[in-house]
C-alpha cells in the first residue's frame, strides 16, 4: 500500500510527458507504443482493426441519427473522436515511424508520441465516464433501438482502446493528463448549460425543455444538474484517471541499463531482470577468479 501511495506521489512529481521513473527505472517509448513494428507485424494489425473498427462505429452513428447534423451537440461522438484520433496516432507511430529516437530524454520524444499519449488518457477517461453516464441516467430500454451501434458508442469502442493501451501498447498513464481530462469534461459542462439557458434549442422531440440530456436540465431542474456536474467533474474524471493510471503500472516497460532491468522488461517480472543481470558476468572476472584459485 505504501508503495502504491509512493508511486502516486511520485508520478505527479514528474514531468507531463517525463520518461524518468526511478528509482524504476527509464521507459522505453519505442517499446511502449510498438513504435516501428510495421503494418504486417502483430501489433500493426491489431492496431488497423481497431482503428477501423472505430471509425466505422462513428459514421454509422452519425448515419443512424435521426438529426446527423445536430449530433455533435451530444458527448458520445466526441468520447469516440478522441478515442480514434488516439488509435490512429498509435497505428502511424508502429507503421510509419521508425524506432530508436524517442529513449533520450524527454525533448527528444516526438510530437505524435506526446498527443498520442496524452490522448489516451482522455478518450480513456471521458469514454469511461460517457458509458457510465449513458446507461446508468440516459438509456431508455423503451426508446432505444439499434442495441449494437448503443454499445459500441458507449463503451465497445472505448474497451478496445483501453484494452490496446494496457496489454498491446503498454501506454504510461500519467496522472498530470487529468488536467486536458477534466478540460474537456468541463469544456462540455459549459456547453450544455449555454444550449440550454440560452435556449439554443433541440430538434429532437422534447417533453418539457430544450435540454439535450433530460437528466440535466440547467434552466428548470438548476440545483439537480449542478450536483450532476460535479460529481463528474470532481468525482468520476478523477476516479477513472486514477484506475486507468494504476492498471498502467504493471506493464509498463523500462530501457536496458536502466533501474528497471532488462530491456523491454515489464514492471511485473523483476526477478527476471535480476536474473540476467547475474548471467552478464564479464567473462575476464570469471578467468582471474579461476587463475587465483
Amino acid at each position: 500500500m505504501s508503495g502504491c501511495c509512493q508511486r502516486f506521489c511520485a508520478d505527479f512529481k514528474n514531468p507531463m510527458f517525463g520518461i524518468d521513473e526511478s528509482p524504476k527505472g527509464t521507459l522505453d517509448m519505442d517499446a511502449s507504443f510498438n513504435i516501428g513494428k510495421g503494418l504486417l507485424s502483430v501489433a500493426g494489425i491489431i492496431k488497423f482493426i481497431t482503428l477501423a473498427i472505430a471509425v466505422a462505429s462513428e459514421i454509422y452513428s452519425f448515419t443512424a441519427t435521426s438529426i446527423p447534423e445536430f449530433y455533435p451537440a451530444y458527448l458520445t461522438p466526441w468520447g469516440v473522436f478522441f478515442g480514434i484520433l488516439h488509435l490512429a496516432g498509435s497505428f502511424v507511430l508502429t507503421v510509419f515511424y521508425s524506432k530508436g529516437t524517442n529513449n533520450t530524454n524527454t525533448n527528444n520524444t516526438s510530437v505524435l508520441v506526446k498527443i498520442t499519449w496524452l490522448l489516451y488518457s482522455v478518450a480513456g477517461v471521458i469514454g469511461c465516464c460517457i458509458t457510465v453516464l449513458f446507461w446508468v441516467a440516459v438509456f431508455n430500454p423503451d426508446k432505444d433501438n439499434d442495441m449494437l451501434d448503443k454499445i459500441m458508442m458507449h463503451g465497445g469502442v472505448v474497451s478496445l482502446i483501453i484494452l490496446q493501451g494496457i496489454l498491446l501498447d503498454r501506454v504510461p498513464m500519467r496522472l498530470k493528463h487529468i488536467v486536458f481530462s477534466d478540460g474537456v469534461a468541463l469544456l462540455f459542462t459549459v456547453w450544455l448549460i449555454l444550449q440550454n439557458t440560452m435556449k439554443v434549442g433541440n430538434p429532437h422531440d422534447d417533453d418539457d425543455d430544450d435540454a439535450i440530456y433530460d437528466t440535466m436540465k440547467w434552466r428548470t431542474e438548476t440545483t439537480s444538474a449542478i450536483i450532476q456536474a460535479v460529481l463528474v467533474v470532481f468525482v468520476a474524471v478523477p476516479l477513472f484517471q486514477v484506475l486507468l493510471w494504476a492498471a498502467s503500472l504493471p506493464g509498463r516497460r523500462y530501457l536496458s541499463g536502466s533501474n528497471g532491468g532488462a530491456e523491454n522488461i515489464n514492471e511485473e517480472t523483476p526477478a527476471a531482470a535480476v536474473d540476467e543481470e547475474k548471467a552478464q558476468v564479464p567473462e575476464s572476472a570469471v578467468n582471474k577468479e579461476e587463475g587465483e584459485a
